[in-house]
């Protein structure tokens, strides 16, 4: 859906069990060269939500009506699983509030809407993966009162996921990652300086939930 114009893009799979039909919705990440994807990251300012709080502006103009496509898509019945990396996890988030789906996977995803949104969807399966400093997780700031929803299962800088750790602990872990990413990331052309960039590519994310870390 959306890939022959700018803006919101998604997958929809189905399987073709009748006896208990499955369908998965992946909303794609942001695209560097997307100026729609752009703005959408950068607009902050909260609206309502009817029902459900108060979101990113940028967010919601970017689910737009295409979401009532994709849903659409979805077979009668169906068990449904929405999920995306990056702005493709906001997106999910948002379209889970309004859809409930049965789970929802986010990977790197930035923070959707206020404490209201965040209480809101708790209805819906969501586990929410972190990988270590990936700085996109972080924004928008807490000082703009944007609240994470889902469980969340953290990776650390081994490239281990956690689910019980607490806040103390995953500082400790992201300040010791970014020493030793500091000490060994030697300048190059094709290097990704900060660690906080390095996290946030959708590879990381695989390799970890893989188990395929070293």
């Amino acid at each position: 859906i959306g890939y022959e114009r700018r803006g919101m893009q998604a997958f929809v799979a189905k399987s073709n069990d009748t006896d208990q039909p499955t369908a998965v919705v992946a909303f794609r990440g942001t695209e560097g060269n997307d100026l729609k994807d752009l703005i959408a990251d950068l607009r902050l300012r909260k609206v309502v939500l009817k029902d459900h709080g108060r979101v990113g502006k940028g967010f919601i103009d970017a689910l737009a009506d295409d979401v009532k496509e994709l849903v659409s898509l979805l077979p009668a019945g169906a068990r449904s699983l929405f999920t995306g990396h990056s702005l493709g996890g906001a997106l999910a988030t948002l379209a889970a509030a309004l859809h409930s789906p049965d789970y929802l996977y986010t990977y790197g995803s930035p923070r959707v809407g206020d404490h209201v949104f965040a209480t809101s969807i708790d209805v819906v399966k969501h586990e929410r993966y972190v990988d270590c400093c990936d700085w996109v997780t972080r924004v928008p700031p807490d000082f703009m009162r944007y609240e994470h929803a889902g469980d969340l299962h953290y990776i650390n800088r081994h490239g281990m996921v956690m689910t019980s750790l607490s806040d103390e602990e995953i500082k400790e872990d992201q300040h010791e990652a970014t020493k030793e990413y500091l000490s060994t990331c030697k300048p190059h052309w094709n290097t990704v300086w900060l660690r906080g960039f390095a996290d946030h590519a959708p590879i990381n994310y695989v390799s970890a939930v893989m188990g395929l870390r070293p």
